[in-house]
Parts: C-alpha cells; sequence; structure tokens
C-alpha cells in the first residue's frame, strides 16, 4: 500500500510540473498522438487454465444387427416361424430367448445322425479289437493247417492210400470238433452281449420313466407360480404402480420364469434321456446283426469242416474199393493254398490298420454331420446377443423364412456415440482420451460429458475445407432419451491444467532466450527474475519455476490515443513519467481488468 502511495504522489508532482512548463502557444492549435502506460501489481496465485475446440455432430448408436436364425443347409430353405417373443419398442437383456422356427425336421435328422454314428463308431471298434486280428490269425492258422493236411494227405496217398485217408478222416474229424466248438462259444458270447445290451435298454427306460416324473413336477411347479402370479396382481390390479406392490409383483414374475425355466431344463433331460434309450436300441440292433454274422462265420466253418469230413469219408471209402481219386486231391491242395493266401492277405490288410482307418473316416464323417445338424439346431433359436431395444420385428408367427432373413432389428441405446469431425487447424490438439461436454440441439438442458476415441489419420476434403473424422463416447446417457441422428455439439478440452501458478501474459517480457517478469520486493523494490513457462491460453500463462505462490509482480499495459491541442507557445510537455490519473489501482490486472490478450514477448 505504501508503495502505491509513493507512485500517486509521483504522478501528481510530475503532473504539476509538467502544467506549469506548459506555455500557450500564440493561440496556434496541432493535433498529436499520445501514449498512456498504466502500471500495477499482481499477486502470483494457482488457478486452472484450460481451453476447448468446438466440434459438432450427431448422434450414433454404434452396437445394432439385424438378426436372422442363420440355419438351413442352403438360403433357400424354409422354415416356419414358432415363436416371436418381443415386439417393436420391447426392451430386452442379453441372453433373452427373441424367436423359434419349427425344428421337428433337424430333430429327427439329428436322431438318425447319432444313430448313424454309433453304428459306425461300433464297427471300428470291432475292427480295430484284438478279437478281429486273433481270428484272423487264427484263420491263416487254420488255412496253413489246412494246406499241411491237404500235402501231407496227397504225398502220403501215394505211399498208403489208406493210410493217408483214414489221417485225412482224423484230422477233419478234430477240425469239426474245433469248428462245433467254436460255434457253441460264439452263440454263448452273443446271447451275453444281447442280454447286456437288453439290460441297457431296460435301465434306459426307467430314466425316461423318471425324466417324465421331473418334467411332471415342473409343470406343476409352473402351473403353481403361474397361479400365485396372477392371483397377486389380480387382488392388486388398482395399485400395481406402487413400488412394494410392484416390486412383490416383480418377485413372483421372477419365481415364474425360475420355474418356466426349471420346466426346460427338465424337458431338455428328458430329450437326452429317450435320445440316449434310442442309441442303446440300436446298439442292440447292431449287437444281435454282429452276432447273427458271428454265428453265421461259425456255422459255416462247421459246414465246411463237415464237408470236409465227408469228403474225407468219401476218399477213404473211394481208396478201400479201390478207386484212388488222385486229381481230386490235388484240386484241395490246391484249394487250401488259395485259402491261404486270402487269409493270409485279410491278416496283413488288418494288421496295416488299413482296414480301421477306412472306418474312422466313416465316423469322423458321421461326427461332422452330427456338428453340423446341431449347430443348426441351436442357430434356430435367436437370442439377444447384448441388452437393448427392439427396433423393429419383420415376420408373425407363421411366416416362412430362410436362413438370411431379418428377423429381428435390435439396437443398444446404452452405447451412445457423437460421430464428428475437427478442422485441419485443431486435429494437433485433439487427442484420443480428453473430456468433452456436449450438448443437444433436441433436448434443452442436457449436457453430457464424453471421452474423445480415435482421430481417423484419413482426412475429408469439401469446398476446400479439410477435417478428420473421429467420435465421442458418450459416458452416461441415463435419463436422457437420445435418438440416433440427434444434433449435438461438443467443447472438447484440450487442455485443462488445475492447480498451477498463473500470472497475465502481458507481465512477461522476453529477454533473449529468457522470459522474464519484475517482481516487486517487500521493501516496494523491483527485482528483474527469469522464470520457465509452461501452457497458455492468450491472456494467462503458467509458471513452472521462477516465482512462489504469493509474490508480486509488475504489470504494465499501454495505450494510444490521439488528441488536438491549443498553445500560444512552443514549449512542449516534459517526456517520461506518469500523467495524472492514468493509473487506478484495483483489481488483479492494470486498470481493474484484465489484461489484453497475447503471448510473451519483449
Amino acid at each position: 500500500m505504501k508503495h502505491f502511495r509513493k507512485i500517486i504522489s509521483a504522478v501528481i508532482v510530475i503532473g504539476i510540473i509538467g502544467a506549469i512548463l506548459v506555455v500557450a502557444g500564440c493561440g496556434k492549435s496541432s493535433s498529436s498522438k499520445s501514449t498512456t502506460t498504466q502500471t500495477s501489481t499482481y499477486t502470483v496465485q494457482k488457478g486452472s487454465l484450460t481451453s476447448t475446440v468446438s466440434a459438432v455432430g450427431s448422434v450414433s448408436m454404434p452396437e445394432q444387427a439385424k438378426l436372422t436364425f442363420g440355419t438351413g443347409s442352403s438360403a433357400s430353405s424354409l422354415y416356419t416361424v414358432t415363436e416371436i417373443d418381443v415386439a417393436y419398442g420391447d426392451t430386452v437383456k442379453k441372453g433373452d430367448v427373441l424367436a423359434k422356427i419349427d425344428t421337428s425336421s433337424l430333430e429327427s435328422t439329428i436322431a438318425e445322425d447319432k444313430v448313424a454314428l454309433s453304428t459306425a463308431q461300433l464297427n471300428l471298434q470291432q475292427a480295430s479289437s484284438e478279437a478281429t486280428q486273433l481270428n484272423a490269425q487264427a484263420a491263416v492258422k487254420n488255412a496253413e493247417a489246412n494246406l499241411a493236411v491237404a500235402e501231407q494227405t496227397l504225398e502220403e496217398m501215394q505211399t498208403s492210400q489208406i493210410a493217408d485217408a483214414q489221417t485225412t478222416v482224423s484230422d477233419a474229424q478234430l477240425a469239426l470238433d474245433k469248428a462245433n466248438l467254436t460255434l457253441s462259444t460264439t452263440k454263448t458270447t452273443v446271447a451275453n452281449n444281447i442280454t447286456d445290451a437288453e439290460n441297457s435298454i431296460t435301465n434306459k427306460e426307467n430314466a425316461v420313466i423318471n425324466a417324465e416324473n421331473a418334467v411332471t413336477d415342473a409343470e406343476n411347479a409352473v402351473t403353481k407360480a403361474q397361479k400365485t402370479y396372477d392371483g397377486y396382481v389380480q387382488a392388486n390390479i388398482t395399485i400395481l404402480d406402487r413400488v412394494d406392490i410392484a416390486a412383490q409383483k416383480d418377485e413372483y414374475a421372477w419365481e415364474l420364469q425360475k420355474a418356466e425355466d426349471a420346466l426346460g431344463q427338465s424337458e431338455d433331460t428328458l430329450k437326452q434321456t429317450q435320445d440316449s434309450l434310442e442309441q442303446v436300441k440300436a446298439n442292440l440292433d447292431a449287437v444281435k446283426s454282429q452276432g447273427e454274422i458271428s454265428i453265421a462265420e461259425a456255422q459255416s466253418t462247421v459246414t465246411k469242416a463237415e464237408a470236409t469230413l465227408k469228403s474225407a469219408k468219401d476218399d477213404l471209402a473211394a481208396i478201400e474199393s479201390d478207386n484212388p481219386d488222385m486229381l481230386k486231391q490235388e484240386a484241395t491242395v490246391a484249394t487250401a493254398k488259395a485259402n491261404l493266401i486270402t487269409a493270409q492277405s485279410n491278416l496283413a490288410y488288418i494288421e496295416a490298420g488299413n482296414n480301421t482307418a477306412l472306418l474312422q473316416i466313416k465316423v469322423d464323417n458321421a461326427q461332422t454331420t452330427l456338428d453340423n445338424d446341431n449347430a443348426q439346431l441351436e442357430a434356430a433359436t435367436i437370442v439377444a446377443p447384448y441388452d437393448g431395444v427392439v427396433a423393429a420385428v419383420y415376420y408373425d408367427v407363421g411366416a416362412k423364412v430362410s436362413a438370411t432373413s431379418n428377423i429381428i432389428y435390435l439396437v443398444n441405446t446404452s452405447k451412445v456415440e457423437i460421430s464428428s469431425s475437427v478442422d485441419e487447424t485443431d486435429v494437433a490438439s485433439v487427442k484420443a482420451g480428453q473430456t468433452a461436454i456436449v450438448t443437444f440441439d433436441a433436448i434443452s438442458g442436457a449436457s453430457l460429458k464424453g471421452t474423445v476415441g480415435a482421430i481417423s489419420p484419413v482426412a475429408t476434403s469439401s469446398s476446400n475445407v479439410v477435417t478428420y473424422s473421429f467420435s465421442i463416447k458418450i459416458d452416461n446417457t441415463k435419463g436422457y432419451d437420445l435418438k440416433e441422428g440427434m444434433s449435438a455439439s461438443a467443447e472438447i478440452y484440450v487442455l485443462n491444467d488445475t492447480d498451477v501458478l498463473l500470472v497475465p501474459t502481458t507481465a512477461i517480457k522476453q529477454r533473449g532466450p529468457n522470459s522474464v517478469v519484475q517482481v516487486e520486493a517487500s521493501d516496494g523494490t523491483i527485482e528483474q527474475r527469469v522464470i520457465q513457462v509452461g501452457n497458455t491460453d492468450g491472456t494467462k500463462t503458467e509458471v513452472t519455476s521462477g516465482l512462489t505462490e504469493g509474490e508480486k509482480i509488475v504489470v504494465q499495459t499501454t495505450t494510444k490515443s490521439s488528441s488536438s491541442t491549443s498553445s500560444k507557445s512552443a514549449t512542449k510537455t516534459p517526456t517520461g513519467g506518469f500523467i495524472p490519473g492514468g493509473f487506478i489501482p484495483g483489481g488483479d490486472f492494470g486498470g481493474g481488468g484484465a489484461p489484453p490478450a497475447g503471448g510473451p514477448g519483449g
């Protein structure tokens, strides 16, 4: 305050001296330009420094889709719509069932797929089993034995036809006994396999009964929950808008929904159990079929052994009647050799895995077909992929639709963005992650906070104006009914420094590479001090070092004006000093107002 008084006194004295020295100039008049300098002090203090870039755009809702069933072997396949569970304007949650189509034919196909897969797996299992390889090895050994017998018979027939014939008969009898034993063992094994399969069917039928009982219980629970809900709504129909009544009603509705979900799960379990029953029935048929084949093969072996025995006895009889048939025995040897070659080839084929490789391909193909049909069945129900509002329903129940038909248009209204663009002069200042305040022409008073997204690296030019597109994600739209396409304006905070030291930009002078200010000491003396500066909004500038909060700096502002005077002499007012009344203390800046805009200067 003492400093201000000194300045005022100096101004008054200098003004008086100037007035005394002014002499009238013989009636001459002249015009001149004068410069007025105002000086004040400013207390360094902390504050906020902000700068914004304006942008305009429109509301967009990026998460929206036209939902399809996406099922069927081709786009031309038609299905009947059996359920449309929503209407235009409905609000849905992620996972809600929206629509279904008739899947009866597809379910039948899946049942057939499962039978085909089970059959292929059984065939592969049998082909790759140790028993199959052992049978092939036994067949080779049997063929080798038959050939040895035939060759030995032929050889010995030449030395002792009767002895050889008797030996042949004996060997044939042994072979027949072995074949009969194999046949008996095969029948027993097949019978046991069939019994096991029938027991599996019985177990599955019991499981189906249990699943049906569970469905009945679930249906009763749904009926009870529906009755409770309907009774409560009817009893409180006139006060359903009360918060407590509405809450209780929602609780009953939730219980009803849980009962319906439990019914759906029970029905799914019943369906799976029924499918499993059909599978074990098919397995029984396969076991019976394979058993018949095994018995037939064993019976064929017996038949062949019986024929061999009969042939040996006939040969013996022919020899004993002095009618040897050497040619016939040679043919027997040839047949035994051919049988051995066939058995060896079959064993080599099995050991190489060629048979199982082909059957594995069939299993894989059957599994792929089943997987594809199951995927089609799953796609036959449209489920909400996200929370949203139904913007359109294109079909009614009973309509015929294809895999590519648009059924429901779903829009997520909670995810809102502003599609906008920024001029090339401002694009360097706008960065992803900056805060923006958005207002809307159609909603008075709405001011929503948003976050700037990525700025496109590709420019758009129109009428020689270059802009870059970007989007602003609205953080929270709750309470505002925003519509896609609404006009919007945004203020993007490209500079938002808080709690920083600020000084008037006009107080900063440039001395070479240094920025300096005049600091007033407590005794009124002036010190020129070098400072480091940060961001500026043109009026105020951030000081990063060189000053502390509370220090006082000198702020000078200069104004120029034109004036006309008349005088009687050529005597001039001395230059320098202050003109009385040219300085008015008060305010943070000189003259009681804000400093003129501008950056640091000399």
